[in-house]
């Protein structure tokens, strides 16, 4: 009778081990499968990034034109309020020219 009760507690070893090892293996599964969709959400991260670098890359690009642009405005419109003196100077000279004719 003790032989049976040996070979029957070895059985219950090898279904418990084998339970455990399935448990096991789902666990390791799952957690897989949670790291590839991790990776994957990591790449369309990575990929969103890089896109925002181009962007902002480009958007300084435009922001330095628009500062040359505005740089070149200003000297032109220094040039036009010295232009606006001048002519009014001129015209001031000339009213009071007129009205010394008088």
């Amino acid at each position: 009778m003790k032989k049976k009760i040996n070979k029957s507690k070895e059985f219950d070893r090898e279904r418990e081990f084998a339970v455990i090892l399935e448990k096991i293996h789902s666990e390791i599964k799952v957690i897989t499968e949670g790291q590839a969709a991790l990776r994957d959400k990591l790449d369309a991260t990575m990929g969103m990034v890089a896109k925002n670098s181009e962007d902002i890359t480009m958007l300084n690009l435009r922001i330095s034109g628009i500062k040359d642009d505005l740089t070149k405005i200003s000297g032109k419109l220094a040039k036009i309020e010295e232009d606006i003196r001048v002519i009014k100077t001129d015209f001031d000279k000339r009213l009071t020219h007129l009205e010394a004719l008088k």
